[in-house]
């Protein structure tokens, strides 16, 4: 696979995904931002986009040197 001078062959996706509960429509309709982001990190189905690239990291599908120059350094 050729590069095209990009620097990267094979590039992945890294996705951060959240599926809308009551709880989170609630928070959203409310214009209430604390309790959305409560709700997000309470919500058995996330995952947080750096904790998706750390995950890529520890299966060998990228680097940790990689992971923090483009999640940045909360990862």
């Amino acid at each position: 696979m050729e590069c095209n001078q990009t620097g990267y062959s094979g590039r992945i996706g890294i996705y951060e995904l959240l599926e809308l509960n009551s709880e989170l429509r609630n928070a959203l309709r409310s214009d209430d931002a604390m309790a959305f982001v409560n709700a997000a990190n309470a919500s058995p189905s996330y995952q947080s986009l750096q904790s998706a690239a750390l995950g890529h990291a520890r299966r060998g599908v990228t680097s940790l040197h990689e992971v923090m120059r483009v999640v940045g350094g909360d990862a």
